[in-house]
């Protein structure tokens, strides 16, 4: 097709330059489009990564009641044997077995901008060491997840004394909005710690 239109210029006595630079017109549009024709599509941002599925609900295997907060939306099982006791100051709910231990606490305190996960133990153990009249030692504490495998927590033993009763809290603490979620069970200084945190890992958020 160049040939032709060199041709047909020429015989239409146009002068040598003219047909040399429509020629060269014509092939630096066809290496332009050629190049954009062979060359790699605009950058794509890659998509958001999905959010992790949440780990469906499974219940205890041993007979449990449920204590249901619809107002912050999560739910704690705890055994049948369990009978509800009035709440403390700061507790949303207190269960406990006949015998008093093991015990039942969830309870809710302001979680402000700046606080996080590694701030609720500290707090809580000064509570404890407050109200046994002693000190309350942090034992064993790390950062975990929820069982629904996606929500962050952290959890602790935490060894205190109660009217001269040495006891034994497993403590399992979430932030969600401007809350801080605390589930703890107590029970005597050298008791069984997983009997104590298989009634805490039932916090579970709808």
């Amino acid at each position: 097709m160049t040939r032709s239109i060199v041709r047909t210029l020429s015989g239409n006595r146009w002068s040598a330059l003219t047909a040399a630079a429509i020629l060269g017109a014509l092939l630096l549009a066809g290496c332009a489009s050629g190049g954009a024709a062979a060359g790699a599509p605009a950058d794509v941002p890659p998509a958001a990564p999905a959010a992790p599925a949440k780990k469906p609900f499974e219940p205890p295997a041993w007979e449990a009641s449920v204590y249901q907060n619809e107002e912050l939306g999560f739910s704690v099982h705890y055994p049948t044997d369990f009978a509800e006791q009035p709440p403390q100051d700061g507790s949303l709910f207190t269960a406990a077995s006949p015998m008093q231990v093991p015990r039942l606490d969830v309870s809710r305190s302001p979680a402000g901008p700046d606080v996080a996960l590694e701030d609720v133990l500290p707090a809580l153990a000064e509570s404890l060491g407050q109200l046994g009249g002693g000190e309350a030692t942090v034992k064993e504490s790390r950062e975990t997840k929820l069982r629904d495998e996606v929500t962050p927590a952290i959890e602790a033993v935490i060894d205190w004394s109660f009217q001269g009763f040495p006891l034994q809290s497993f403590v399992l603490g979430t932030i969600q909005g401007d809350s801080v979620i605390t589930v703890m069970v107590t029970g005597m200084q050298g008791g069984e710690v997983a009997e104590l945190s298989d009634i805490a890992y039932t916090l579970y958020f709808d």
